[in-house]
This record gives structure tokens, C-alpha cells and sequence, in this order.
């Protein structure tokens, strides 16, 4: 639950344009409400390199009106010669083509290129956290970049490298919020901000769960190595600082990445490209705000917002909130964007139809989406091409409805889909898909039927929309409205591509982007105990991990029902029994995130730093839905709801497969967690869920998720709850990949 205990927004916008985009508000110049969709701008690279300076910074939101005074968070990009004097500059101040505008440019990049990005924090001072009042540090607005779904790796700086990789274990604190020397430094060099005069919480030297490993005064410098062999698709750049990352990113921070193009996942050799037509491509971001009565956004994100109000039913961009008791005027209004275009026109006038990235770069809504027939009422089929930045194999003709949830992870309702002639496998099509914080997909959009079958149509309308979902139990439950997010016309007047063939570079087997070796820049030593026992040796035989997700356990046993955290322990299958139990002396029982005492979840790299995989079992302990997320990987869904004891479907090492068994899979970065349904009793609900000791003696009914997690990149980085309210509340854990030798 999102509501009150989780979430508390920056006083920023997330989506300049919204904030009198609705028709009972007055109109102002470059007001962008029901205008034709525009593609965000893009930088791409050139000669294997692409070279940036992105400021974070407030800006004045020139959509709102005088009256109203707000800002809006952007990561202000510009693109510089890192071998000039420009480059040092910590500005894109005059720079031709700089971009300055929520959630932010595309980033054009090629397997095999390097991003190379100087970093600026320029964030004001907020003082507006109040879920992190013991902490004094995050008044001071310090963020950092992510590099999600990226196959890179979680480098830090060396004596011969003197640049960060995708680590979050670094942060920016802005110069300009230096009030006074209070004992804390940058690195023991400089002097971290004093407290605002009215905080009077006393900063510590340790912040506990807030802390990383290094703190830097407003730059940072990133080169981001992407594989010769990573997968085409699409990916996000946002902040990932542990308090404040839901907070940075509703008020706007983020990207969309895009590696290779659309060629790469339909042709396999140039004589498919020099046939090709050429396809329209789209690119929505989709991401949401809220709004007071007078239009002045509100710091606090409330998922209840229009649930009393009783619009949680169609509205074309936003919902009517709830009426304040004391005025008895409206809340205001909840503004759902599509790359910063408030229900934007959508034409489909391309014969062959259009590709469209979807990306949610909200930081906690979960979007149920489908393209509704106007007409009909009926959603319309499309095709899905990719799932988190990686193409899917089409599925065989012998594969059965009741896989969809191995294929997709429930992320989608398969539906039958024509798939033309002389195509011998069968299209992934679906008439509804799940999109929780941080999900991608990429769909082939053309005019269908219900029934699948694609034809002509003029002037034929449909609405990209969001459909009303609820994310658990009780008060545990936050539900989402129901939104028109953009207006679709299809002015197709004839088809001739009713699907596109998908095709992706492997990331498992000969040349896999998870599979092949590689030389770390540094050694990463394994953890041991006091017997130097090494803590990251390989899982023994019929071993595999269980992840927990619910409430942490106090130090008296009881649970903390407001909290928020993750624990794990080692499974020990028995195939004579058919059963599972616990590895005695490996539970870590669930605790909310602290990088000073939180012990992190270790793995050791294969000899000669080969890679390695392990089964993983995710289980749910809460009365709500989650949403796992690993860095550095992509993880293949096994199987969903297996009883507690049964054995993992997959134990050895990575391969090309496409099946486990006889069931069809993809690969992902983020998977939802439904809610236990055994949380949903009197007393599970009052101590925030299952206990762990609940699952151990069967009297809680949970919904395991078995994953095949791969791990390539030696280094620290973390698995956590893409709801970032979640992980900034605690729902998050450091592992540590270890080389070997």
C-alpha cells in the first residue's frame, strides 16, 4: 500500500504540460492536452561513442499558469566532446540541442558503444521528506544514475579507470546546498551540507540505510560499456538513490535507452533489411502526477486519490479527485502522460501498421493497457515483439493457452492472432498487458478484429487505455484508476504485414550476452566467516535460494506492519521425498534495507570467472502485489505458482533452450509478485502479511515464482521492489558477485 505510509513526492512535476491540460482549466500557450503525439527528441551515437552531460535541475514549468509558481524536475541533456573545455563545464547552458524536459530524451545507442555521461546534480534543497526525517542527508536532494535493464557492468573507479559503471553505491550532493562543515565530508575531503534551520534532527556520521559507499560533491563521471552482443530494445535511465528514488523520479527524472533498432529484432541478414519497409516507430513513456484544486502539484502521491471520488472509470488523461472535507472543493485532478502529451492523438495511417515502445516510467503505477475498438468496445489484438529490452521467440504451434503464464509471467492475456501466410509459428498476441513500475514492452500495432484477423480500416477509431486494477487486501490494496491515455485513428487503407517475424541475439548458449565470459576490470573478493569458510561458494546439489518479500521481523519476533523488507534463505530439495526444507542456519530473516548491517546475498563467479546460475524462489509474503527486479541481469520464469516443495524445473548450467520442460519462456528484468492470499485473514492483515515461519509450516498460502537468475558482472549491486516507495521504504538487498579466481 502505497497510500500514507510509503510515498511522499517532491514539490516537482512529473509531467510539465498537465497542470491545466484538463478542459475545465484555462487554456495557455504550448499547452500540450489532445494534440497530435510528438516523438520525444533523441541523441544518438556516432562511431561507437555517444557523449553526454545531463544536469538533474529544477526548471520553471512554462505550462502552468501565472499564478501558479512550481518547477519541474528534468534531466537537462546535451551532448559535448569529453576533449574539450566544454566538457568540464557543468552546464548545457548555450549548448545547441539541448533537451530540458521531464522524463527526458531518447538515448540512441549500438551494441558494442560506449556511453560516456558526465553527471551534474543540480537539485535544490527539500524539505519536504517527511518519511525520512531521520535522515537529514536526503534534505539535501543527493541522486545518482541507473542504467535499468542495461547488461553492463556495476563497475567502480580504479587508479587506471577513473569513472563509475551502473553501481548505485555512489551519490552527488550539490555544492550550492553546502551550508556549513559539519563533520561529515565528500570522500574526507569536503564538507557535507549542514541540516535546513528547520530540521533539528542531528546528522549522524552513519545514516544506516541511506548511506553509499561514495559521496561526491555535484559530478559524477559514468562510462557505461555496452556488450558488442547486448540484446536490442529498450531500457530507462533513472536515479537510484535509497530514500529519495521514488520521490527524484515522480517529479520527472528519467530516459528512455534504446540499444540497436527495430532492423535487429525482425532481420537476420541484409537481403531481409534491403526488402524491408520502412517502419514507423513510436516512443511512449508513460508516467503520472497529481494536482491540487488551484492546479499546484501536491507532494505526496496518494493512490487512494480518486477512489472516493468514485472516477476510477474512463477519463480521457486524468481522474477527478476526491472533495476536501474543509473547502469542499475537488482534490484536483491525477494526470496520466504519454511522453509528456496529456491524451495525445495517435494516427495509424502506414499500411504495413507501426511498431510502439511502451516504457512505465512512473515510479509506482502499475498500468493495465490495452487498445480499445471504439466501435466494438472490444480490445484489439496486437503482436508483442519484445519484453524488457529482449525480443521473444515466437511460440510453437503445439503451445497450449495454459502457458501463458510461464511465456509472459502474467504481464499478458494471450489471445489468437492471424499470422499470415507461410509463417509457421505462431505470433505472441495479446488484447491485454500488465505494466508495473519499470516495465517495457514492444508491440506491432495494426488494425485487427477481435478476432485476430487484420484489414483495411479508415477513420476507424481506438483508445490506448488503462484499465482499474487494485494491488492487494484491504487498506493494502491501492487502486489504480482507469485512464484514457491517448486516441488512436486507424487510417489504414489497406494491410499488407498482419505481423512482423522477431528474431534477437542470444543471451544464453555460443555468444550469449549472459553466457560468454568476461574479464572483470578488478578482483571482487568472496565474503567468509571467522573459519574462512567462503560464504559464496556455489549451491550444493538439488539446492536453490528463496527470496522473501513482506514485513520485517523486530528484534522481540513480532513483525512491523508499516515496514517494508526483503529476507532469503537456501532450499534443500529431497527427489526421493518430492520435497523442500530449509538449509538449517541460512534464513536471513526479512529486514528492512541497511547498507551498514544488512548482510548481503553472495555468489561466486564460475572457475576462470565464468558465469554461473542459480534457481531462485521468489515468495510474496504480503496482502499486496510487488515487483522483483534484479540489476545487472535477466532472469527466466521457471514457473509460477508451485506448491512450496517442488523441485526446480532448471539446476544446470546456462543453455540456448527456449523451453524448461515443455513450457515456453523470455527473458525479463522485473516480474510481478501477487499478493499472498494467505495475508488475507484478520490476523495476517494486522502484522502486515505471512510470517516466514508461516510458510515453513504450511499455513500460508503463497504464490512461488521459480526464476533461472544468470549472473555474468562481478561487483556489488542489489535486487529490490520496482514499486520505488517499496524500495525506498526497505524493500531492497546488496548482493555481491564475487570473481574466481
Amino acid at each position: 500500500m502505497v497510500t500514507t505510509r510509503r510515498i511522499h513526492c517532491i514539490a516537482a512535476a512529473l509531467c510539465l504540460p498537465v497542470l491545466l491540460g484538463a478542459s475545465t482549466m484555462p487554456a495557455v500557450a504550448g499547452q500540450r492536452y489532445h494534440t497530435e503525439f510528438e516523438e520525444p527528441p533523441a541523441f544518438s551515437s556516432a562511431h561507437g561513442k555517444l557523449n553526454l552531460t545531463i544536469v538533474a535541475k529544477a526548471v520553471p514549468n512554462p505550462y502552468v499558469a501565472d499564478q501558479v509558481k512550481t518547477t519541474a524536475w528534468v534531466y537537462e541533456t546535451c551532448e559535448k566532446d569529453p576533449g574539450s573545455a566544454a566538457w568540464n563545464v557543468q552546464s548545457c547552458d548555450g549548448v545547441p540541442g539541448t533537451v530540458a524536459k521531464n522524463t527526458g530524451p531518447i538515448l540512441n545507442l549500438k551494441p558494442g558503444d560506449l556511453l560516456k555521461i558526465r553527471f551534474v546534480n543540480k537539485l535544490p534543497i527539500e524539505t519536504d521528506f517527511a518519511n525520512f526525517a531521520s535522515n537529514n542527508l536526503l534534505y539535501y536532494n543527493p541522486t545518482n544514475l541507473h542504467a535499468h535493464g542495461l547488461l553492463v557492468e556495476p563497475r567502480t573507479p580504479t587508479a587506471r579507470r577513473n569513472t563509475y559503471g551502473d553501481t548505485i553505491y555512489v551519490l552527488a550532493f550539490p555544492s550550492a546546498n553546502v551550508a556549513s562543515n559539519n563533520g561529515l565530508y565528500f570522500n574526507n575531503v569536503n564538507p557535507l551540507p549542514a541540516a535546513p534551520g528547520n530540521v533539528t534532527v542531528p546528522i549522524l556520521p552513519s545514516q544506516g540505510p541511506h548511506q553509499h559507499a561514495d559521496v561526491l560533491p555535484d559530478v559524477i563521471d559514468y562510462e557505461f560499456d555496452v556488450p558488442a552482443n547486448h540484446p536490442s530494445g529498450i531500457f530507462i535511465l533513472h536515479p537510484h538513490p535509497h530514500g529519495p528514488t521514488s520521490n527524484q523520479m515522480q517529479a520527472g527524472l528519467s530516459s528512455m535507452i534504446e540499444v540497436g533498432g527495430y532492423q535487429d529484432r525482425i532481420c537476420a541478414d541484409w537481403l531481409c533489411l534491403f526488402k524491408m519497409p520502412k517502419i514507423p516507430v513510436r516512443h511512449l513513456a508513460l508516467n503520472d502526477t497529481q494536482t491540487g484544486a488551484g492546479g499546484e502539484l501536491l507532494t505526496e502521491i496518494d493512490t487512494q486519490f480518486c477512489a472516493k471520488s468514485g472516477s476510477l472509470i474512463d477519463n480521457n488523461g486524468y481522474c477527478t479527485g476526491d472533495t476536501d472535507p474543509k473547502t469542499g472543493k475537488s482534490k484536483g485532478k491525477w494526470f496520466f502522460a504519454v511522453s509528456s502529451q496529456i491524451y495525445p492523438k495517435i494516427d495509424v495511417s502506414n499500411p504495413h501498421g507501426e511498431l510502439w515502445y511502451l516504457s512505465n516510467q512512473s515510479a509506482n503505477a502499475t498500468y493495465t493497457l490495452s487498445l480499445t475498438d471504439k466501435a466494438t468496445g472490444k480490445p484489439m489484438p496486437v503482436q508483442i515483439v519484445s519484453v524488457d529490452g529482449v525480443s521473444i521467440n515466437t511460440v510453437s504451434q503445439e503451445t497450449l493457452a495454459s502457458d501463458v503464464l510461464r511465456l509472459g509471467a502474467s504481464k499478458f492475456h494471450l489471445v489468437n492472432c492471424a499470422k499470415g501466410s507461410g509463417f509457421s509459428r505462431k505470433l505472441v498476441c495479446a488484447d491485454s498487458i500488465t505494466m508495473m513500475s519499470s516495465a517495457r514492452v514492444e508491440i506491432w500495432v495494426t488494425h485487427r478484429g477481435a478476432d485476430g484477423k487484420v484489414g483495411p480500416a479508415i477513420g476507424t477509431g481506438a483508445t490506448l487505455k488503462t484499465s482499474a486494477w487494485t494491488s492487494g487486501y484491504g487498506d493494502y490494496g491501492d487502486p489504480w484508476p482507469a485512464i484514457n491515455l491517448a486516441d488512436v485513428t486507424f487510417n489504414q487503407p489497406y494491410t499488407t504485414r498482419p505481423h512482423i517475424q522477431v528474431r534477437s541475439k542470444r543471451l544464453y548458449g555460443p555468444n550469449g550476452a549472459l553466457s560468454t565470459p568476461l574479464t572483470p576490470q578488478y578482483r571482487v573478493p568472496a565474503f567468509t566467516d571467522a573459519s574462512g569458510k567462503n560464504l559464496c561458494a556455489a549451491l550444493g546439489r538439488d539446492q536453490y535460494r528463496r527470496i522473501y518479500y513482506g514485513a520485517p521481523v523486530k528484534p522481540d519476533g513480532a513483525t512491523d506492519p508499516k515496514g517494508l523488507g526483503l529476507g532469503w534463505e537456501i532450499m534443500q530439495y529431497n527427489p526421493k521425498t518430492d520435497t523442500s526444507a530449509p538449509v538449517p542456519g541460512t534464513l536471513h530473516n526479512v529486514q528492512s534495507f541497511d547498507l551498514d548491517t544488512t548482510e548481503p546475498l553472495c555468489v561466486q563467479l564460475g572457475q576462470d570467472n565464468r558465469p554461473v546460475a542459480e534457481v531462485w524462489e521468489v515468495v510474496n509474503l504480503s496482502p499486496e502485489a510487488h515487483n522483483f527486479h534484479m540489476h545487472q541481469s535477466k532472469f527466466r520464469v521457471v514457473d509460477i505458482g508451485v506448491r512450496s516443495s517442488r523441485s526446480p524445473y532448471y539446476t544446470s548450467a546456462l543453455t540456448d533452450r527456449e523451453e524448461f520442460g515443455q513450457f515456453q519462456t523470455t527473458s525479463m528484468d522485473n516480474v510481478a509478485l501477487p499478493a499472498a492470499p494467505g495475508a488475507n485473514t484478520a490476523a495476517n492483515l494486522a502484522q502486515g502479511g505471512c510470517t516466514v515461519a508461516q510458510v515453513h509450516d504450511g499455513k500460508c498460502l503463497v504464490t512461488p515464482i521459480q526464476l533461472e537468475m544468470p549472473f555474468k558482472f562481478a561487483g556489488d549491486f542489489v535486487y529490490h521492489c520496482h514499486i520505488l516507495s517499496h524500495e525506498d521504504a526497505g524493500m531492497m538487498n546488496k548482493i555481491r558477485v564475487a570473481t574466481n579466481p
